[in-house]
Order: C-alpha cells, then sequence, then structure tokens
C-alpha cells in the first residue's frame, strides 16, 4: 500500500514521484541534487554491507535494490550531508541505485545503478616452482639456491602460476594486484648466506585469501657435484719409441660447463663455460692408471672417471753373451746384459719358425741376466727383453746353439824326431798334425793326471792344422792326443812316444816367405852358444862351414844367434839342410829347407786397346795379369815411377782410371812378380781431344752494368772432332743459353742474362761455360757490378753547427776495392760546439775539420774510419790518398795540431798514415814536417804511387811571409827522402789572396825508373796571371813547362799519365771570367817535334768550371774528365731561378781528336732527394779514378742548404761508377 507521496519504478527502470488518488494536491520538484556512494568494490566477502556516501541537506536517501519496488530509507531527513546503510547482500551480484527525498517528498534524479558482487569462496593458493629442482610445490616448499663464488648475495626469480584475477601477496605484500588477469607470475628475491622464508598467497578482488605456501630457502656455496667428465682418446697400450721416456697423449671428452678437468692434483682444463675438453697427459713405461675429476667454482669435486693407459717402453735388443757354440748336453747356462733404464725386464725366447715368445730369464731390475736353457737338439732362436705385462721389445738373433754327441776324429800326429838338447832335464819340443776344423787337439802326458796337460793352438792358415810345444822329460815319455769339438765332444786318444837326449840341439831359422831373384840370401835364426852352423845342399854328402862358433875372431862366442850368406846356386828351387857341430858333437839335420831362385822376368800384362782418340780426359783401361801373383804397374807420359794398380775382385783382371792430357797420351803397363822380376812394358797410345777454347769478350771482368738485362759476348771454338755444343751463363742454377753470330767462323757467342733484382748495387758472378759435344767443357767466371745509381758513402747524421763534407778523394785496388777520404766538420765528438775555432787539441779527441776513410767492393760500404782520431789533431784538411804495389792505403793531410810535436805553434803540417789493405787496420801517423821550429805551413798534398811500392809526394811549403814553393818527396821501404824544390821563384798569389799552387803528381810508367810529373799553378806577381806549370822528378829534374801558356789565369790543375807515357793535364781557366776548363797533353820523348798538344775548351763554352779531375783507361787510350760547373756566369745571380744548382757535375771524354759533347754525370738520379734546389751545392774538387778495362769511380760531396741556411749544412759523400770509356 502507497502513502500520498510515492515513488515509483518505471518500466525503464526511472523512479518518479506520483501523487496517488484521493490525496491531497502535492506540489512536486525535481531539483535535488542525486546523493553519492563512495566507492565500492567490484565484490566483497562481507554481509550486510555498509555503504555510505553524500547527501542534499534536510535530505534522506531511498536505497532502490535490484529494482524492487520496495523503499528503504537510509536514514531519517536531517540537515546533514552524509548518509551510511547497511545493505543486506544476497550470493552473486547485487544491484541497487540511490534517490535523494525531502521532507515535500521531492525526488532527486536516481543515481547510476551500482553493481556489487557478494563472493566469499577463497581463491586457490598459487603454485610456486622450484628453481633448482624444477618441481613445483603447493604447500612447503623448501631448496637451496647457490651463491656464485666470490659473491656475497644472489638474486633468484621465484616463478609460478595462479588464479586468473588473483593477486600474489608475499609476506603479506601485495606483488601482483588481484586484477592481474595473468595466470603466471615471477618474483625477484635478493639471498644472502642468511636465506630467506616466504609466505606466498592469493587474494581475489572480494579481498578472499587463499591458503598459505611457506617457503624455506637456504642460501650458500655450491655443494652439488659437477658430473664426471667423459674421456675419449685414450689408447689402451701405448709403445714408446727409443729414447722416449714418457710421451704427452691427447686427451678429449665432455665435461659441465663452468668447469674444470683434473688429473689427481694437476689442472688439465681450465674452468670455462665449454662443455667439451682436450688435454695432453704424460703416458710413462707401464700402468697408467688415471684417474679425472671435475670441478666447478665453488670447489665441489665430481665422481672420479677412471682410464687407464699401458706405456709400453722401448726396449733394446738384450744380448746374448755366455752361450756355447755347441752343446752335448742339456740344459746349457746363457746370459747376458739386457734393458733396465725404465722398467724391470726380462728376456723372452723365441725359436725359429715360432711366433710365440716363452719366458726365459726372470723379470727384475737387474742389468744382467742368466738363464738355463734346454737344448735337446741344434736350436736356433731369438731374444728381447719383455715386461710384466709380457710385451717384448726389439729382438736379437738369430742365434744357433748346436747339439752335438758325436765325437769328433781323433787327431793325427806328424812324425817326432829325435829331440837333443845340449842339457838339463827336460827338452822343448814342437808337435803338429791334422784335426778337424771346429776341434781343439789336447795334449796330455800320460800317465793321466800327471799334469803335463796343452792345449794346441790352430794354425791361422789352416782350420785343420794343429801345433802345440810340449815340455818332455829326457828319455822316452808317452802323450796321448786327443780332439775336444766345440760341444764338449772328446775324441779317442792317440798315443804317440817323445824320446830326448842330451845332445848338440839344431839351429832354427828364417827363410824368404816367396821367391828371390838375387843369387844370394842372408840367412839367420838361433843356436846353441858357441857352436857352428853348417848347411849341406840336398846333392852333396858332406856339409859346408856356414858360421863358426868358438873362434875368438868372432865376437859371437858367447851369443845365440847367427847368419851368414847362402848362395842361390840353381834357378828354381835351392833345397839343403842345416845342423850344428861342436867338438865331438852333431846335432840331427833340419829339413829340407827350400829357396826358390826366379831371376826369369814375367811377361807383361795384356792390355785391351783403348780408342785412338777420346774427348773426356778420364780413360777406364783395363786388362790381364799374365800370373795370378803379379802385380801391374803403370807409368803415364813418361813418369819417372811407376804406379801400382789395385787388384780387383777378379785375380788377373785389373782396371784402372787415368787421367789424360791434351794431345798424346803414352800409357805404359809392366808385371812384377813376387820375386821382384819386372818385365818389359806394354804401351798403349791414346789422343785426348783439346777442351773447348773460351773467351769471354764482353762486358770485361768487374765491368758496371747499369740495367738488370746484360748482354755476355764470348768467343768459343771446339776442335774438328768436338765442336761447340753450348754456351751458357749461369746464375745460382739458373742458366742462359747463348747464340751463335751469324758468321759461325768468329765462334762469337751472345748470351742475353737478366740480374735478379736483389738490390739497386749488387755484385754478380756469373759462371760463363763452353761444352763440346763430347760434354768436355770450360768455364770461367764473369763478375759484373749492377749499379743503378749513386751510392751515399756517409751522410753526415749531426745536426750541429757547419757540418761540411768536403775535399772527397778515391782510389781503387788491384782487386776492384774502393778506398774513399773526405774532410768533415764536427762529425760527432764532445767538442762539436767549437769545431768552428780552430786551436791545439789537448789530448781529447780531435777538434774542427776531421779526416774520413771508407772502403767498399762497390756494393756497399764498411763503416767509416776517423783517421785524424789522434791526440793533438785539428782541422784536419786536403787530404790525398794512392794504394801502392802492395795493396796498403797511403793518406797524407794537413793538421793544424800537434801530432808528432809535444808542444808547438798552430803551422801547418803533413801528416801521413798507412791502411792495411788486408784487413783495414790504420797504422801510426807520422810527422813529414822537415823542421818543426820553422814557421812554415805545408799543405796541398799530392800522391801517387809507382809499380816499385814507392809513394811520391808533391805539395806546397809557405813561409811566415805567404809565400809558397812547390816541393817533392819519396816514400820508400818506410822512409820519407829529403825535400825537393821545383819551383824556380816564389809563388806570391798566396800574399796576394790568389789562388794556391795545388801541384798534382801522376807517375811515368813507361820509363825505368817510374819518373813522376808534378803540375802546378804558379804566380809570379799580382799582376801576371797564373800559368800551369808543368816538371818532371827524375834524377835531375826536368826543364820546366809552360802548359797553359795564355793571358787567362790558370787554376786548379790535375794530371795523369797513361801507359804510353803521355802526360794529361786540365785545369780551369780565368776563374774571374767565364772559366772553361781547358786540356793539353804533353808527350816527353816527341824528338824533334812539339812535346804539346793544342789546347781543347774541355766544357764546350760551359761555365765556372772548377774541381777538375783527369783519368785515363789505359786499355783503349781514352781520357776523361770530370769537372763541376757553375750556372749563371759562375755566380748565383738573381737571373737564376731556385730551380737551377748551384754546381753541376759533367763529364766528357777525349779520344785522341776531340772531347765528346759534355754530359751531365748524375742526370735525374739524385732529384728525388734534392729537387734540383738552388740551395743544394756539390763541393769542389771532385776526384776520379780508372780501373783500365772496366770502371770509372766518381766522388763527389753535396752540402744542402735547403732546411737550415748558411750555418747548418746537411753533407753527403757520395759516389757513382759507370763503364770506364
Amino acid at each position: 500500500m502507497y502513502s500520498c507521496s510515492s515513488v515509483l519504478r518505471l518500466a525503464t527502470g526511472v523512479l518518479v514521484a506520483v501523487a496517488l488518488a484521493g490525496c491531497p494536491e502535492q506540489k512536486v520538484s525535481v531539483t535535488l541534487e542525486t546523493p553519492t556512494i563512495f566507492p565500492l568494490p567490484d565484490a566483497v566477502n562481507t554481509n550486510p554491507l555498509r555503504i555510505f556516501g553524500g547527501k542534499p541537506a534536510g535530505t534522506q536517501v531511498i536505497v532502490l535494490v535490484d529494482g524492487q519496488d520496495a523503499l528503504t530509507k537510509a536514514g531519517d531527513i536531517d540537515d546533514t550531508t552524509s548518509w551510511s546503510f547497511e545493505l543486506p547482500l544476497r550470493d552473486g551480484r547485487n544491484r541497487f541505485a540511490l534517490v535523494a527525498r525531502d521532507a515535500a517528498d521531492n525526488l532527486s534524479e536516481p543515481s547510476a545503478p551500482v553493481d556489487v558482487e557478494l563472493d566469499t569462496e577463497a581463491p586457490p593458493a598459487p603454485v610456486v616452482d622450484d628453481p633448482v629442482g624444477g618441481v613445483s610445490c603447493t604447500n612447503l616448499c623448501a631448496f637451496r639456491v647457490v651463491i656464485p663464488l666470490g659473491q656475497t648475495e644472489v638474486t633468484l626469480t621465484l616463478r609460478g602460476t595462479k588464479a586468473a584475477g588473483a593477486s600474489l601477496h608475499v609476506n603479506d605484500d601485495a606483488v601482483l594486484p588481484a586484477t592481474d588477469t595473468a595466470t603466471t607470475w615471477e618474483h625477484p628475491v635478493t639471498l644472502t648466506a642468511d636465506g630467506a622464508s616466504l609466505r606466498l598467497s592469493s587474494r581475489d578482488v572480494a579481498g578472499n585469501e587463499s591458503a598459505v605456501i611457506d617457503l624455506s630457502i637456504t642460501a650458500g656455496g655450491d655443494i652439488d657435484p659437477p658430473a664426471p667428465p667423459t674421456v675419449d682418446g685414450l689408447p689402451a697400450d701405448l709403445r714408446l719409441a727409443a729414447g722416449e721416456a714418457s710421451r704427452l697423449v691427447t686427451v678429449t671428452g665432455t665435461k659441465d660447463a663452468d668447469t674444470s678437468v683434473h688429473l689427481g692434483e694437476t689442472q688439465l682444463v681450465v674452468w670455462d663455460a665449454e662443455t667439451t675438453w682436450t688435454a695432453s697427459v704424460e703416458i710413462r713405461p707401464g700402468e697408467n692408471r688415471l684417474s679425472f675429476v671435475a670441478k666447478d667454482g665453488a670447489g665441489n669435486v665430481s665422481e672420479a672417471q677412471a682410464a687407464s693407459c699401458y706405456g709400453i717402453a722401448f726396449m733394446p735388443a738384450p744380448t746374448l753373451d755366455t752361450a756355447p757354440v755347441a752343446t752335448n748336453a742339456s740344459p746349457v747356462t746363457v746370459g747376458g746384459t739386457k734393458p733396465v733404464d725404465l722398467v724391470a725386464t726380462g728376456v723372452a725366447l723365441r725359436q725359429q719358425g715360432s711366433t710365440t715368445w716363452a719366458p726365459l730369464a726372470t723379470i727384475d731390475n737387474s742389468a744382467d741376466w742368466t738363464a738355463e736353457l734346454a737344448v735337446t737338439r741344434t736350436l736356433t732362436f731369438f731374444l728381447a727383453a719383455t715386461n710384466e705385462r709380457g710385451d717384448v721389445g726389439e729382438e736379437a738373433g738369430p742365434f744357433t746353439i748346436a747339439y752335438d754327441v758325436t765325437p769328433p776324429t781323433p787327431p793325427t800326429v806328424d812324425p817326432i824326431p829325435l829331440v837333443l838338447v845340449s842339457s838339463g832335464s827336460t827338452a822343448t819340443i814342437d808337435v803338429a798334425g791334422d784335426k778337424d776344423a771346429d776341434a781343439t787337439v789336447i795334449v796330455e802326458r800320460l800317465p793321466v793326471g800327471s799334469g803335463a796337460l796343452v792345449t794346441a793352438e790352430q794354425d791361422p792358415a789352416d782350420a785343420t792344422r794343429w801345433t802345440a810345444t810340449v815340455t818332455a822329460p829326457l828319455g822316452d815319455s808317452s802323450w796321448h792326443f786327443t780332439a775336444v769339438d766345440r760341444a764338449g765332444n772328446v775324441s779317442s786318444p792317440v798315443e804317440e812316444s817323445v824320446t830326448a837326449r842330451i845332445g848338440l840341439a839344431p839351429p832354427s831359422v828364417s827363410l824368404p816367405d816367396r821367391s828371390v831373384n838375387t843369387t844370394t840370401v842372408t840367412l839367420g835364426g838361433a843356436r846353441p852358444r858357441g857352436v857352428s852352423v853348417y848347411f849341406r845342399r840336398e846333392a852333396d854328402a858332406e856339409g859346408t862351414l856356414a858360421f863358426r862358433g868358438g873362434d875368438a875372431a868372432q865376437p859371437t862366442v858367447v851369443s845365440t844367434v847367427y847368419s851368414f850368406e847362402f848362395a842361390l846356386s840353381e834357378e828354381g828351387a835351392n833345397r839343403f839342410f842345416l845342423y850344428t857341430e861342436d867338438t865331438g858333437r852333431r846335432s840331427v839335420e833340419i829339413g829340407p829347407l827350400t829357396i826358390t831362385r826366379d831371376t826369369i822376368a814375367p811377361a807383361p800384362p795384356l792390355i785391351v786397346p783403348p780408342p785412338a782418340q777420346v774427348d773426356l780426359p778420364q780413360l777406364t783401361i783395363s786388362g790381364t795379369k799374365a800370373e795370378v801373383r803379379n802385380q801391374v804397374c803403370v807409368k803415364s807420359n813418361g813418369e819417372p815411377s811407376c804406379r801400382t794398380v789395385a787388384a780387383s775382385s777378379a785375380p788377373l783382371n785389373f782396371e784402372i782410371v787415368e787421367t789424360l792430357r791434351d794431345g798424346e797420351n803414352s800409357l805404359c803397363f809392366r808385371s812384377i812378380d813376387e820375386a821382384g822380376n819386372v818385365s818389359i812394358d806394354r804401351c798403349v797410345l791414346t789422343e785426348l781431344g783439346a777442351a773447348p777454347q773460351l773467351t769471354i769478350k764482353s762486358p770485361n771482368q768487374g765491368q758496371v752494368v747499369s740495367t738488370a738485362d746484360v748482354e755476355i759476348v764470348v768467343e768459343a771454338f771446339g776442335s774438328t772432332t768436338s765442336p761447340i755444343a753450348t754456351v751458357e751463363a749461369c746464375l745460382s742454377a739458373v742458366c742462359d743459353e747463348g747464340v751463335l753470330n751469324a758468321d759461325p767462323a768468329t765462334g762469337l757467342y751472345t748470351i742475353a742474362v737478366t740480374l735478379p733484382r736483389v738490390a739497386e748495387t749488387t755484385r754478380f758472378a756469373l759462371e760463363i761455360t763452353a761444352t763440346n759435344d763430347a760434354g768436355r767443357f770450360t768455364s770461367d767466371v764473369l763478375e759484373v757490378l749492377y749499379f743503378v745509381k749513386p751510392l751515399e758513402v756517409y751522410s753526415n747524421p749531426v745536426a750541429r753547427v757547419r757540418q761540411l763534407s768536403d775535399k772527397v778523394k778515391v782510389a781503387v785496388d788491384d782487386v776492384g776495392t774502393i778506398h774513399i777520404v773526405w774532410i768533415d766538420n764536427c762529425f760527432d765528438g764532445p767538442n762539436a760546439s767549437d769545431c768552428s775555432v780552430p786551436f791545439i787539441n789537448d789530448g781529447s779527441p780531435p777538434i774542427g775539420k776531421q779526416l774520413f776513410y771508407a772502403r767498399s767492393d762497390g756494393a756497399s760500404f764498411d763503416d767509416v774510419v776517423n783517421l785524424s782520431d789522434l791526440p793533438g789533431s785539428a782541422n784536419a784538411d786536403q787530404p790525398a790518398i794512392a794504394i801502392d804495389a802492395f795493396g796498403d792505403v797511403h793518406v797524407v793531410w794537413v793538421d793544424q795540431g800537434t801530432i808528432g810535436r809535444e808542444s808547438g805553434s798552430t803551422d801547418l803540417d803533413l801528416i801521413h798514415r798507412v791502411v792495411s789493405g788486408i784487413d783495414g787496420t790504420a797504422g801510426p801517423p807520422r810527422l813529414l814536417t822537415v823542421d818543426a821550429a820553422l814557421p812554415v805551413n805545408d799543405n796541398a798534398p799530392s800522391l801517387a804511387t809507382d809499380a816499385l811500392g814507392r809513394v811520391h809526394l808533391a805539395y806546397v811549403s809557405t813561409n811566415q811571409n805567404l809565400q809558397a814553393i812547390v816541393q817533392y818527396r819519396m816514400y820508400d821501404e818506410a822512409i820519407w827522402g829529403s825535400a825537393v824544390q821545383l819551383t824556380d821563384r816564389v809563388d806570391v798569389s798566396v800574399a796576394n789572396a790568389g789562388a794556391p799552387p795545388s801541384p798534382s803528381i801522376a807517375i811515368d810508367t813507361v820509363s825505368v825508373d817510374a819518373v813522376p810529373f808534378v803540375a802546378w799553378r804558379e804566380k809570379a806577381s799580382s799582376a801576371t796571371p797564373g800559368d800551369v806549370k808543368l816538371r818532371a822528378v827524375g834524377e835531375q829534374l826536368g826543364a820546366v813547362v809552360n802548359i797553359s801558356n795564355d793571358d787567362a789565369d790558370s787554376t786548379e790543375p790535375d794530371i795523369t799519365v797513361d801507359a804510353a807515357g803521355f802526360v794529361h793535364v786540365v785545369w780551369r781557366d780565368n776563374p774571374l771570367g767565364d772559366a772553361p776548363l781547358h786540356y793539353r797533353n804533353y808527350e816527353p820523348l816527341a824528338g824533334a817535334g812539339s812535346p804539346l798538344s793544342p789546347t781543347f775548351d774541355v766544357s764546350a763554352g760551359g761555365s765556372g768550371a772548377q774541381g777538375a779531375a783527369v783519368a785515363v783507361n789505359n786499355d783503349t787510350g781514352a781520357v776523361l774528365a770530370v769537372w763541376g760547373e757553375r750556372p749563371c756566369g759562375g755566380t748565383l745571380s738573381a737571373s737564376c731561378t731556385s730551380a737551377d744548382p748551384q754546381l753541376t757535375i759533367y763529364r766528357s771524354v777525349f779520344d785522341g781528336t776531340a772531347f765528346t759533347t759534355p754530359t751531365p754525370l748524375l742526370g735525374a738520379a739524385l732529384s728525388s732527394k734534392y729537387a734540383n734546389d738552388a740551395k743544394v751545392r756539390v763541393r769542389s774538387p771532385l776526384d776520379v779514378a780508372i780501373v783500365s778495362g772496366q770502371n770509372a769511380y766518381y766522388v763527389w760531396a753535396i752540402t744542402d742548404l735547403r732546411n737550415t741556411g748558411s750555418t747548418d749544412d746537411d753533407d753527403d759523400v757520395w759516389m757513382t761508377i759507370q763503364a770506364a770509356p
């Protein structure tokens, strides 16, 4: 029943206020606010459910439940703005809405429906997966977690399952909300050594909680052992080789990850994450029982994995040192040595034909073994060492022990003659006879057991003969002779009688062992003391006295020896007897004795005739001897002695290999019989064809080649019967064959060879061989020097003040060794910073400029030697070099120090030093100053040597007024001669700051006395130009010859003398103008003709020529000039670009009529290093030397001013080699 004011739910669910019939009219208002409710969970597990919220003041809240038209008041109408209500619920979903009502029954809009589910059923408990064992648990769970080695804690992620829509609580803390729809979960837990106890449960959104799972986790080090490793690759047996005490064997296997593998206490594999392993284990002789384990990082050890390998030691074969050759009894004792170095061994035996080894000697550690061996038949066997397991080593054998029970044949006894002795009670008797070859004869005097037992000796030449010496008593005695074989069987005895009497003993005698070809022989031997010796020829009835005893004239009366000359009266056998005789006594005769006289020459050997002509020098000749016992000897080409030909395996045949000489050969053979008789010669003739003739035409020996492709021309001729087959050149087993020129009669072959590009400078030795069609050959060696570009002799590496490589000189000896000297400042001494200041050295290393020396084979240079590294040396300068006839190097230089003086001024002195041509060692310095007390400066030395081993020196002496003269001295047999003044007048050019005299010396090798020629520059006054003068220095000075003879100022002469006696001179003319290089030659023996040639302009219009040098090739007569030349009129001016070098090197060749056009010596060879910069200067002077028929050697110095200006120079010394013109 409704009140007058009611709320109705429409079909749409909307609540409205209505006025019921019969009730007073009500005023309806819908302006009330809808009440609010505090948010509720989707599900709850409590009933009734307390709900609350807000409302308008002056209203009450009406709750409409599940759309029922029942009105439930949540409190009275009041002025509060909140409300609460205990709402009874039913299981499952409950839906309700709220409406506010005031006192006038005005109703608000209904609230949105609210759904709440009543759920009182607990969710299932979560499930925990065991992170260690992998087994899930749903009640009490406990497991252990390993904390890795070296850590104090570990993070463990727990995982499991739960109901969807259920939370996960750990120790009442929600780690996953109830709204989580997942059915799996995980949760990290950080564990220390204390472990952890956890309570896990699930709760649904209604707040129902599942059963609790108690989880106990203990943590600590790993205590679970890893799985044992597996082992593969280990053989059951391993036989060691000789010399091996053990062997490493590679084994493999598997293991747990993060484990190591150990063999006993030895770690084989370090801890790693791999699951396979490989290692080497040592196998020793014997049983190797191995136990492998795995260890994890926590130190847990797996169960042992057992494996074994038996090492079979190498056992050398035993020796058999004790064993009978034959036996007639069994067993026999055998023994020897066996190996025990590695293992205890025994000895095993294998019979021939069997593969079974039977133990023989006990296994022990003794190196000696013995055993008893049963022998019931002839036994052939092998022995081997054996170990405890029965393995056998190397075998020895076969050995044989014969089983023999048959007695040997009794021996025979030669007739025993009556024995006479001069005194005593016994006689020594020699007995002999025949026997079986393998038997031994025992001689025993009867009765048996009397002690007189002798073992006979076997005749070395005849195994069936035996001899023995017995001592018999005087009178008659009986003796048994029995044979004993190697098995110990004894023959029946043979009984013989021996008779010895007092009487005279016969002599003994030594006879020749072969025939003789003389008419007499000397015989001798032993005799009783003091008796005479007689001989009786077989045809004679009476004997002849041979040696008289007891004669006072013979001092042999007390001797027991004799000798005499026995005449051989018959050709062939001479038979005779010997006996002794004394007063009333005569011995029995010994004999018949035979000496064969043979004086008949044997027949010569038969020779297989050799070919009449052969082409190979080794000739094999064979032949046949006339008799087996003859010797054969051979004489070749009339040599004085006859050489014995060695016997061959065939008794009658012989063979000899003779080395023949070219042309006819006579070989004569002789027979020599055993008596020494020599046959006539049997000679054969044969002719050896000549070996090929070989001449290397080009290039010359030792010549420079500048390309790898070399054309070699050789001349080769064979004989008519053996023409040339091949001509080839070989280098390191690589051969190139020559091609015959178009005209075969010339015999010229051209061989194209490509040298290997080993280095830019390399010396090659090529073997040139000509072979004829018979295989004979002639060889020669051609040496060439592969020289591509200039070779840096020395580069000054010291970045100090004024490094100045300068004044380079060169000489080349007969074997092609190159010797170079030069001057340099501040090489690397402690006084380098003071090198620009000249002062006397006080004993410290040299100061200022220093003199350096180096030598080369053309391919590289030896270490640089400081020749002025001497106490007292200072500012070495102006070196000169020459090589004497003995190969020693002479160097003279100017020094401003006190070498050779205890004190003195700083005058310039000449110092001489000799460098050994053998080992490069430098001898002591020698001061050449004539009078050290005079204020004279000696300078500008020039050297030359002659074929007699003498050294010639020209130099300048300048007095205190700076007036200069040229002088000459000669060095002969280690003594310097007196100075000879060469200039007629004093040169005053020095005083006027002009050019110095600059002498140059050369030797005329045509003259018998090797006359020196000296050229110099002479200037009489400052107003007159200087001239080049020339003078011969003989026993008397020659006349002074004016070489330049023009109005220009001539300086810097250089000379050489050729093999024809011509003197060649080059000089610089007019140094203040164009300064060309001029040349003239002088013929001392010109006779009525002019001795001077015309003057030639060598530089062909060039400018600034300076530092010139001249040399001559005596093979071709060509004269070579080399010089430096300044561009731009001789001075560096604005018209010269930076690309112009300060100094360029040119060369020109004079062929007797004119000089060739000058050509640059360097070309672009140094452009990469110096870039043709104007600050790169080729220093003057230059130098050149020629080895006639071979090469020309050029040297110069370069100053590089590009980097640091004029005070810091980078100096280099260079050499280049070209074929001589």
